[in-house]
C-alpha cells in the first residue's frame, strides 16, 4: 500500500473507490486517513465515523482538514466525526515514534494557544 498523503490525488481516489449508495464513511487509521476521510464525508454529505490506530495526532474530533492543495498545506472547514470508536490497547501499542508524535501535536498546540 504504501504512504498516503492527503492530497488531491488520495481525494479523489477515495471518491472514486466509494459507492455511491454508501450512507456513511468509516476512517480507520491515523491522522491522515481521518483528514481525506473527513474531507470526502463533508464535501458529499455523508457522516463519518473515526477509528483511530494510533495516537499520532491530536486532531481525530477535528473540523478542520489539512490537506495539500496544488504543492501547499491549507486547513479546509469540514465536520467532525458522527462518533470516535477508540480502543486503547491499540493506541497504547503504536510505535513508540506515533506516539511521541501525537505528545508533540498536542504540546506545540498548547504552546501555539498560549503566544
Amino acid at each position: 500500500m504504501g504512504e498516503v498523503a492527503a492530497d488531491e490525488q488520495a481525494i479523489v481516489q477515495l471518491m472514486v473507490d466509494t459507492s455511491l449508495t454508501s450512507k456513511e464513511l468509516i476512517a480507520v487509521g491515523s491522522g491522515t486517513i481521518h483528514d481525506i476521510v473527513r474531507f470526502v464525508s463533508h464535501r458529499t454529505k455523508r457522516p463519518f465515523l473515526s477509528v483511530p490506530t494510533a495516537p499520532s495526532v491530536d486532531g481525530f474530533a477535528s473540523v478542520g482538514a489539512p490537506l495539500i492543495v496544488r504543492g501547499f498545506k491549507k486547513t479546509i472547514p469540514c465536520s467532525a466525526p458522527e462518533a470516535i470508536f477508540a480502543d486503547l490497547g491499540l493506541l497504547a501499542a503504536a510505535p513508540q515514534a506515533m506516539i511521541a508524535a501525537g505528545v508533540g501535536d498536542m504540546l506545540g498546540k498548547h504552546k501555539a494557544c498560549v503566544d
